[in-house]
This record gives structure tokens, sequence and C-alpha cells, in this order.
């Protein structure tokens, strides 16, 4: 359900859940997915989405094997290391269109190359994505938008934003380690996320020397509560980091 200034806008009915229960996180997941063309075309203005849950707040395993998969450790870092001007950077701005309490998420994204970069691929794409679940398996699904309707859609995500750089540093053949630098409001915190093919590949992961504390399943360090709420060290008058890490070694960027 959409709420906008008052007043409902139409929504695709939920589906019942397994032996005509509650429904799912799945059936929630899936409705937002097949409704995110309709999202996108939605008219300017405030909106509340309601998206039911499981009773534990957390997906069932079965739920995600249908859904793409996110696989990633995520970790602290003191501040940027040296050497990070010879790495593909990009220019990151997103926003939330809505947040649940379980995790789901419905985000905007704006990601451009910065100059002076290696470049990869166009300068600068636009996104809406749907995240469900917490900590280091999420089910993720994405839509390339076009920059008109993702103007359009920002004005919702007002109060729920964050900005960042970020820097793709090789950590072997296969792995590529995102290191985020924030900015505004959460200047200060820097974070380095690892993504991988498997849950088998990221349990055999063995962090660098250089990297903080884990913070995969601390859910005050996940962009939604960033972009929400703030970062928690800092509103407790601490150190956003571990201090401090040694120079990385030298690289020639990114993927």
């Amino acid at each position: 359900m959409h709420e906008q200034d008052g007043r409902t806008l139409g929504w695709a009915s939920l589906p019942e859940g397994e032996a005509g229960g509650a429904p799912g996180l799945r059936d929630a997941h899936g409705l937002i997915v097949s409704n995110l063309r309709q999202v996108a075309q939605m008219p300017r203005g405030r909106y509340v989405v309601q998206v039911p849950s499981e009773a534990d707040g957390r997906p069932r395993a079965r739920d995600r094997a249908g859904s793409g998969l996110e696989v990633e450790r995520k970790f602290l870092i003191a501040g940027p290391p040296n050497g990070l001007g010879r790495c593909r950077a990009t220019r990151i701005e997103q926003g939330y269109v809505a947040i649940d309490g379980d995790g789901t998420e419905v985000r905007l994204r704006r990601a451009a190359l910065r100059s002076g970069a290696p470049a990869a691929g166009p300068p600068s794409v636009t996104t809406l994505t749907v995240k469900s679940g917490a900590g280091r398996v999420r089910a993720e699904e994405e839509l390339e938008i076009d920059p008109e309707r993702f103007t359009r859609l920002w004005s919702l995500t007002e109060g729920r934003r964050l900005e960042k750089t970020r820097y793709e540093l090789p950590a072997g053949p296969e792995l590529t380690i995102e290191l985020d630098v924030y900015a505004g409001p959460l200047e200060g915190l820097v974070t380095a996320e690892v993504e991988f093919p498997s849950a088998g590949d990221a349990d055999a992961f063995a962090p660098p020397e250089w990297f903080g504390p884990e913070i995969t399943d601390d859910r005050r360090y996940s962009n939604q509560r960033l972009a929400a709420e703030g970062a928690p060290a800092a509103a407790e008058g601490r150190p956003l980091g571990p201090q401090p890490p040694p120079p990385v070694p030298a690289h020639e960027g990114g993927r």
C-alpha cells in the first residue's frame, strides 16, 4: 500500500502465504519487484510503503533461493589509506524510498565515475533496487532507470540519504574490496565491503591486516540505518574506526 499526502495509491494485491497463512517476506519481496516499474512512474510526493514480514523479521533460507543474492562482508576502516588515486573511484548518492523494520528496503542510487578515475562502463548510472534480509546474505533485485525518473523519485528519499566515494581495490583473482569514504553528515566514516560468489567463499576470506572490526551483522552500520540515523559511533562521541591502518599495497586500479 502507498499513502501519498493522506491518499492511498494502488498496489497489486498481496497473495496469501504458504497454506493460506499470513504473507511471507518472499511474497512481499516478489510483489515489490513486480511493481518496480509502477513505482518509478508514480507522481511526486511522500509515500509510506507497508511490507509484511516474517514473525522473526528474517527471510527463510528457502525463500532466498529464487532471488538474486548478494553475499558480502563489511568492515570498519580507520581512514582512507594511501594510494587511492590509482583506484577506480565512483561518487555515489543514494536514498531510500522505503525502509521496513526487517531490513527490506527500496533504494535509489546515482553512481558517477570521478574525473580521472580509470574508466570502465558508462560515466553515470541511476538505479532502483529492492533488498530484503540482513547480514551476510541478502536477496537483491535491481532495475536501471532513466535520469528523469530518478529525479522524480529522489524527493521521496528526503531525510534518508547519504553520499560517499567508492574506491575499488583488488583483493585476489576474483575479489574486489569496495572502500567507501563517506561525506556530508557521515564524514569520517570509512568502511570496506567485499562481495563473494558464495557463502563458502565469504567464510574462507581472511581480511587484510589494515581492516578494522567486522560490522557485517551490526545493523547500525547498514547503509539504510546510516542514511536515516547517522553513524552510531559519531553519535556517541567515539572515533568512527580503529587507529590507524597501514597503507594498502600498490595497485593498478579495480575491476
